[in-house]
């Protein structure tokens, strides 16, 4: 199945925001698929092709998913904590 292409015909219809929030649901991941790659390829896709500033979230042209990110007048910007540092704190306090 062609994911990618699948998921590129979903994130042209959403607005900045909701492309904003489906990578947020990436950020901290452990596995990875052909569904989870087509995903975020189609993703990164997509958020090139907006015209968003993404210098805070890359290095060398590739996105970081390290943190989740918020959006600001066409500028991503990374959320202060890394995601792993969130699900420590989350399993020191349960």
């Amino acid at each position: 199945m062609a994911y990618k292409a699948e998921y590129a015909d979903l994130f042209r219809e959403l607005p900045d925001q909701a492309l904003v929030e489906a990578f947020n649901t990436k950020v901290g991941i452990r596995y990875f698929n052909f569904a989870i790659q087509g995903f975020m390829n189609a993703l990164d896709a997509e958020i090139r092709t907006r015209g968003f500033d993404l210098s805070a979230i890359t290095t060398n042209e590739e996105l970081s998913w390290k943190y989740k990110i918020g959006l600001n007048h066409k500028k991503i910007y990374p959320l202060i904590e890394p995601m792993n540092d969130v699900l420590k704190n989350e399993h020191d306090a349960g």
